[in-house]
């Protein structure tokens, strides 16, 4: 995805979970630089799974974890 894809995603996902405290520039930066890696519809895709199902704000780790589950699901869907 494209660095603004990224961080209008992790403005997303802050507006998503309005208790917890802000991330600072350096939490969205290494936010950024993680989630830019995955491809924008593999990391909506988990990211709605994410807010609807967990009540804390994601780490990087699950926020790659839910992006690959959406990614293998997209994949298994496009083999058939």
């Amino acid at each position: 995805m494209t660095p603004e894809q990224a961080i209008t995603g992790v403005k997303k996902l802050q507006a998503s979970y309005p208790m917890m405290q802000k991330l600072d520039e350096a939490s969205i930066t290494a936010y950024v630089q993680e989630i830019g890696l995955l491809k924008w519809e593999d990391f909506s895709a988990g990211m709605t799974v994410l807010v609807r199902t967990s009540k804390f704000f994601p780490a990087i780790s699950e926020i790659m974890d839910a992006a690959e589950d959406a990614c293998r699901k997209r994949l298994a869907v496009q083999d058939h």
